[in-house]
């Protein structure tokens, strides 16, 4: 992949996330911690958001945890935004990643 196609990747991601939360009705300073956040948790785990695994939710929010690093809700944000980058699944990993925390 290109670093083009990534950025565009990206940009397409981000613009889906700030869509949902549009239709959510979500404040704007809601909004800038959740792109803070999930572009964060990208960072952390090396690739786009939306290559994630249920398995790669899980690590990232226990390694917050120990570390000690963000706030409960900044690990949890970005399995909260999950739906905005994941096809339909019968159930979302941002729920399976909740129900084992």
């Amino acid at each position: 992949m290109t670093n083009d196609t990534a950025q565009g990747t990206a940009t397409s991601l981000r613009e889906r996330l700030i869509d949902d939360m549009n239709v959510r009705r979500l404040s704007v300073a809601t909004q800038r911690n959740y792109v803070r956040d999930v572009a964060r948790f990208a960072g952390w785990l090396g690739r786009p958001p939306d290559q994630a695994t249920d398995e790669d939710l899980r690590r990232y929010q226990i390694e917050q945890s120990e570390t000690g690093l963000g706030a409960p809700s900044a690990s949890s944000r970005p399995c909260s935004a999950m739906p905005s980058w994941t096809p339909p699944r019968s159930t979302p990993a941002w729920q399976r990643a909740r129900s084992r925390t």
